[in-house]
C-alpha cells in the first residue's frame, strides 16, 4: 500500500463517498488535517490504477475501507501489522474479515445512523443539571472519566497520556465536546469526531452509572447536534450498539443507514459464546497434503471454528467409509483443492481435521463422502455428490430470492466468526403463566411496505417493531425456525402462477 499525498484528494473523496455516512470521520478528517500531516496517514492498495481499499490511521486508531467486500486483505494486514493499533473500525463485512488476524482483540458490532434534522426539543435537564461546551483544560477530566465507564475502559485505562494528546488535538482541529454538570461533577459527555465542512460523526456518549435514566445521555447528544446543524452541517452520524440507545436516537431524528463494527484491544478479552480454550492454544501441524499444512482436529466441536493459525472442520458420518474436505473460491463451481481425511483424523464416526494458514474471507466448503448404497436402508452415498455441512452457519449458493439458479443449485458453506458480546444481558424470566407471546415469521413480519420500517424482511426490521409489540401487550416473541433453506426446491405452477416454499 502507498502512501496517499495531496493529488490524491480529490479521487479519494470520489472513492469513500459511495459510503458517505461509514466515511464521514475520515471525510472530516482529512478536509481538517490534510494528507501530508503527522497526526493522520492514509494508504491505498492501487492494482493497475484501480484503487482496492484505503487504510487511515490516526494516533492509535486505523479505519479500513473498501468499495468491496473482496477486497485484498492481506495487503491491508501487513499494512496495519507496521503500527501498533488500539482499534480498528469500518464496514462490519469489511472487519469481519480481519477479525482472524486479531484474535486478542474484541470484535464489536455496531448500528450507523444518521440525522439531517432534529426532530422536537430534547435537551430537557430539570433544575439539578447543566449543560456545557468543554474546553481544552477540561479535557483531562474527560480522559478520567472515560477512564471509568465499563464501555471505554479498555480504550483509556492505562493509556491516559496518548488519549490526552488525541482529545487535544481533536479540540486543536475544531472538535467539540459537551458535558453535563449535576453541581460540580461530571455526569454525562457526548463529542465530535471527523467533523468536517459538511458532516461530523458524534462518538464517545456515555453516563455515569449513578446518573441513568435522567435523560442526560440524550440531553448532551441533543444539544451536540443542535450545534452542528446550527453551523451548517448537512448530516451528523452516529453509532450504536444497545436497542435502547438506537430508539433515543430515532427519537432525536436519528435513522438507520447501516453497520459498521470495530476491532478493539483488550488486556483482558470479555468472555463470548464462542470463546474456547482452542482459540488460545498455540497448534502446530503434523501433516501435510499438496502444500497444506494439517493436524487432527478437535472432535468435540462440530462444524467449523477459527482457532489459533487455522480453521477446524468438523463432520458426523456413521456409515461413510472416508471424507473429503473441498475447498471452493468464492462463487465458483470447481474446487481450488479437494483435502482427504486420513484414517488417522477419524475418531469412530467423527472426522476433524484442522489446516492451517486459511483466509475464512476467501474460501467456501463442502464435503463429499463414499459410502454404501442400499436405498432400502437409508444408505444413498455416492461419492461425486457435494454435501453441505449440517453444522454450516452461513450458506451460499443461491443469491436471489424466488429465482431458480439455471445450473442447477450448488450449496456451499462459509466459516463464520461470532463475538457478539452478550455482556449482563439477562433473560427477563417472565414466568409461564404471564406470557404473551406473539409467533412470527421474521421476513413475513416487516416485508411489506405497510409495516414502515427502514429495513423490511429483517431482524433489523422487527427490532424497529418492538414499541409496536408492546403497546399490545407482547412480552415475548417466538420466532418461526430459523434455517437456510431451498424455497424453489418444490416450486411449481398453479392456475398460472409459481408457488414456491
Amino acid at each position: 500500500m502507498r502512501k496517499c499525498k495531496e493529488e490524491d484528494r480529490s479521487r479519494l473523496f470520489e472513492y469513500i463517498k459511495k459510503d458517505l455516512e461509514m466515511n464521514t470521520v475520515l471525510l472530516g478528517q482529512v478536509e481538517t488535517l490534510g494528507l501530508e500531516s503527522k497526526q493522520l496517514s492514509v494508504f491505498v492498495n492501487e492494482q493497475d490504477g484501480r484503487w482496492d481499499s484505503v487504510l487511515a490511521m490516526y494516533f492509535d486508531q486505523a479505519l479500513v475501507y473498501s468499495q468491496s467486500s473482496q477486497f485484498e486483505v492481506q495487503e491491508v494486514v501487513s499494512k496495519l501489522k507496521e503500527f501498533d493499533i488500539d482499534c480498528i473500525t469500518g464496514k462490519a463485512e469489511l472487519v469481519k474479515r480481519l477479525q482472524q488476524y486479531y484474535p486478542e482483540y474484541i470484535m464489536q458490532k455496531m448500528y450507523l445512523c444518521r440525522c439531517d434534522k432534529l426532530k422536537e426539543s430534547q435537551d430537557g435537564l430539570g433544575d439539578e443539571a447543566t449543560i456545557r461546551r468543554l474546553e481544552k483544560e477540561d479535557i483531562p477530566r474527560v480522559v478520567a472519566f472515560y477512564s471509568k465507564i465499563k464501555e471505554f475502559r479498555d480504550a483509556y485505562l492505562g493509556k491516559e497520556t496518548i488519549r490526552i494528546q488525541q482529545e487535544q488535538a481533536n479540540m486543536d482541529h475544531g472538535e467539540l465536546i459537551y458535558g453535563v454538570f449535576v453541581g460540580k461533577e461530571l455526569a454525562a459527555i457526548a463529542e465530535t469526531s471527523g467533523k468536517g465542512s459538511t458532516s461530523a460523526m458524534i462518538v464517545g456518549v456515555c453516563v455515569q452509572e449513578k446518573y441513568k435514566k435522567r435523560g442526560y445521555g440524550r440531553a448532551v447528544t441533543y444539544k451536540l447536534c443542535q450545534e452542528l446543524l446550527n453551523q451548517g452541517k448537512q448530516y451528523i452520524g452516529l453509532c450504536y450498539q444497545d436497542n435502547l440507545v438506537g430508539n433515543k436516537a430515532e427519537r432525536l431524528g436519528f435513522y438507520l443507514v447501516g453497520e459498521c463494527a470495530s476491532l478493539q484491544r483488550s488486556s483482558q478479552k470479555k468472555k463470548n459464546v464462542e470463546d474456547t480454550p482452542y482459540k488460545s492454544r498455540r497448534l502446530q501441524w503434523t501433516d501435510t497434503y499438496e502444500g497444506y499444512k494439517i493436524r487432527p482436529g478437535f472432535f468435540a466441536e462440530n462444524g467449523a471454528m477459527v482457532v489459533s493459525g487455522g480453521v477446524n472442520f468438523t463432520i458426523y458420518s456413521r456409515h461413510a467409509t472416508s471424507c473429503e474436505l473441498l475447498l471452493f473460491r468464492r462463487k465458483v463451481r470447481e474446487p481450488f483443492a479437494i483435502i482427504p481425511f486420513p484414517n488417522t483424523f477419524r475418531i469412530g464416526y467423527v472426522y476433524s481435521m484442522i489446516i492451517f494458514d486459511l483466509d475464512i474471507g476467501e474460501f467456501e466448503y463442502a464435503y463429499r463422502f463414499d459410502g454404501p448404497y442400499n436405498p432400502k436402508k437409508g444408505l444413498i452415498f455416492n461419492k461425486d455428490k457435494i454435501v453441505l455441512d449440517p453444522y454450516a452457519k452461513a450458506v451460499t449458493g443461491q443469491s436471489t430470492w424466488g429465482e431458480k439458479y439455471e445450473h442447477g443449485n450448488l450449496y456451499h458453506a462459509r466459516v463464520v466468526v461470532d463475538q457478539f458480546d452478550w455482556d449482563d444481558s439477562k433473560q427477563p424470566e417472565i414466568p409461564m403463566e404471564d406470557l404473551v407471546i406473539y409467533e412470527l415469521h421474521v421476513r413475513g413480519f416487516t416485508k411489506h411496505d405497510s409495516s414502515g420500517v427502514s429495513c423490511p424482511g429483517t431482524f433489523a426490521g422487527l427490532m424497529e417493531k418492538i414499541p409496536y409489540l408492546k403497546q399490545l401487550g407482547v412480552n415475548a416473541v417466538e420466532l418461526m425456525p430459523i434455517f437456510e433453506f431451498d424455497e424453489m426446491k418444490d416450486c411449481r405452477m398453479v392456475n398460472g402462477k409459481q408457488l414456491i416454499d
